[in-house]
């Protein structure tokens, strides 16, 4: 196993979600996982699916160390998926569907300017 990929698994352990790395490896050859890096380590991770109109992102798995701003690394990840998807629009929580919470949807252009 190389460094990033003992990294994300520590990093995915602290939220007890291993389960979750090899959806993320496979997500990251797509292109929908991301992380975000500072101080030199894994703080935020992301993995979500694109609508089949390239508008709206569904994440499925969103792990943000508490000490960090979750929002700039939120923003972060808009701008990311933004770049790699131009048609992308909106940012819906495939997990309150699951919790049964209300659906929370975000215009990715709030998101994005803060």
């Amino acid at each position: 196993m190389n460094t990033f990929a003992s990294d994300l698994l520590m990093f995915l352990s602290t939220f007890g979600a291993e389960k979750e790395y090899d959806a993320f490896i496979t997500h990251m050859g797509y292109g929908t996982a991301d992380i975000f890096i500072k101080d030199n380590k894994i703080v935020g991770a992301v993995r979500w699916n694109v609508s089949p109109s390239g508008r709206v992102a569904h994440i499925c798995d969103l792990f943000i160390l508490p000490e960090y701003d979750g929002i700039e690394i939120m923003r972060f990840f808009g701008y990311r998926g933004k770049v790699k998807f131009p048609l992308l629009q909106y940012i819906k929580f495939d997990r309150d569907k699951k919790q049964g919470t209300k659906n929370r949807v975000y215009k990715l252009s709030s998101l994005i300017k803060g």
